[in-house]
């Protein structure tokens, strides 16, 4: 019995060890409003216009980059970083935010170099998984965080090894809401590393 309560708090430590160690990354991951969220900003619930001065209010972002369609009045925002960004957002093309012509913000990616299994420690395992070919040998993954609304995002070679898997770099995708169930329950090489996705 007591080998199984130290085995339980062992593995307890280690899930509560990288969000101490990194909290910029529990800071993006883990919002304190309600899901989806970031920084306040809440896809199907914020307006560009609210949007608009939380992120220009942000020590992370240095410009906001509008590339909006004028005949629709929808389209991406873009933003450049600042440099009191977190080391794991790399400087160029690394976010974007989509507003609808309704004016509402509808999703929020930002790219990342966190390993999948950094990102893994942070979330546990997530609720569902979908894979997409993107080639031959690309793929594309997409695992949900139902409750969360958001999707961790990565692309890997089919065969790739498993370290490879383990350390590719994961976007984080907010959307309104997640509907539907993925084919795949969690996320395990074995059960996404196929080339006949």
């Amino acid at each position: 019995m007591l080998l199984l309560v130290l085995f339980a708090a062992g593995v307890g430590l280690v899930r509560m060890q990288p969000q101490s160690a990194n909290p910029a990354l529990a800071r993006v991951l883990l919002a304190d409003c309600p899901a989806p969220c970031w920084e306040g900003i809440r896809p199907g619930v914020t307006s560009k216009d609210e949007a608009l001065p939380r992120l220009r209010a942000h020590p992370w972002v240095a410009q906001i980059i509008p590339d909006l369609y004028a005949d629709y009045g929808e389209g991406w925002m873009h933003w450049r970083w600042s440099p009191d960004k977190p080391a794991f957002i790399p400087e160029e093309n690394s976010n974007s935010l989509w507003v609808d012509n309704r004016n509402m913000v509808k999703n929020i990616e930002i790219r990342t170099t966190v390993p999948l299994g950094v990102m893994l420690l942070f979330l546990g395992d997530p609720d569902w998984s979908n894979v997409y070919p993107l080639g031959d040998t690309l793929i594309q993954v997409n695992s949900a965080y139902v409750s969360r609304s958001f999707f961790i995002l990565f692309q890997v070679s089919c065969t790739a090894s498993i370290m490879e898997f383990w350390q590719t770099p994961v976007s984080i995708y907010w959307v309104d809401g997640i509907n539907g169930v993925g084919k795949i329950p969690g996320l395990m090489p074995g059960q996404v590393m196929t080339c006949d996705a």
